[in-house]
This record gives structure tokens, sequence and C-alpha cells, in this order.
């Protein structure tokens, strides 16, 4: 896979129109996508703005190998967070979440269009590791004064750049 399971998944939300990517323009009724970089267990948090969701890389599980080559079958974790100032709003939105990943996406094209030229990486299968958690109010890179309600869904998945 040229992509990481961050970065693809990332781009599914984008194209399933969840969500756009931070720092682009807005769009109407969607919250900015933050890709992190950083791993959870780093113990740093991304400072995202009030209405936002995070997207982080967890860790995974190695499920057998295969006879032949001795590839090892990898499902990479990500968590997805919801920060919302309207407790009700980003409690659907983290549901509508997870309704998408865990009833749609099976065998998913994923199209990336770098300068390089066109290509695909598939999304074979998702599994929610755990349900909607609501993490309650707070948390850092929250603007001061706010009471911002989070949210956290994880999930692992199955990824390849071939049919």
């Amino acid at each position: 896979m040229e992509n990481s399971a961050i970065q693809i998944i990332g781009q599914y939300m984008v194209a399933s129109n969840l969500c756009y990517p931070a720092g682009s323009t807005p769009v109407a009724g969607k919250l900015p996508l933050w890709l992190s970089q950083l791993p959870l267990s780093d113990g740093k948090a991304i400072t995202m703005p009030d209405n936002a969701l995070g997207l982080f890389g967890t860790t995974g599980t190695l499920d057998g190998r295969y006879m032949r080559t001795g590839y090892v079958v990898e499902h990479p974790g990500f968590q997805i967070r919801v920060r919302h100032r309207d407790y009700d709003a980003g409690w659907d939105l983290a549901h509508a979440i997870f309704n998408n990943f865990t009833q749609n996406v099976k065998n998913t094209a994923v199209l990336f269009s770098p300068a390089s030229g066109d290509y695909t990486e598939y999304i074979r299968a998702i599994k929610a590791t755990t349900s909607v958690i609501d993490l309650g109010v707070g948390g850092p890179g929250s603007s001061v004064g706010r009471v911002l309600q989070q949210f956290t869904i994880n999930f692992q998945g199955t990824f390849s750049d071939s049919v």
C-alpha cells in the first residue's frame, strides 16, 4: 500500500461526504477532519477547533499468515474522535460515522489523485472494536471557557492495493 490506514480512512471519509479536510474551504453542515501523524500513545493531543473530527492511528492486530509467502495479515487500528459544542449534534454525528463504517464499508475502492497519477487503495473490511464512547467534556486544545462534548469510536481495518 502506498498510504497508511489513516490516510485511506481520511480519504474515504472526505469522499463519502462525512467531513472535509482541515485547512480547506469549509463545507456547510460538515466538520473538518484532522489527521494525526502522532500515535495516541505518545501523550500529546492535537489542537483542533471546537467542532471537529480527529483521526488517529491505534494498535491493530496481526492475524495469521499466508502459507506460501509467509506474509502476515495486519489489521491496523484507528480511532475517530468527535468534538462538538452541542451534545446531541456530536452524539448524532458519532453514531452516523459508526453506522457508516459498520454497515457500508466492505471492498470499497478509495481513489487517490496525486500529481504523479491516479491510483486506488481498497478498504476490504472494517470492524468496530467499540461502540460510540462518551468521553465527557473538555479536552486538550479546546477553546478556553468552552464546554466541548467528546465522543470516540475505535475500529480495525483490512486494506490492500490490489483487487
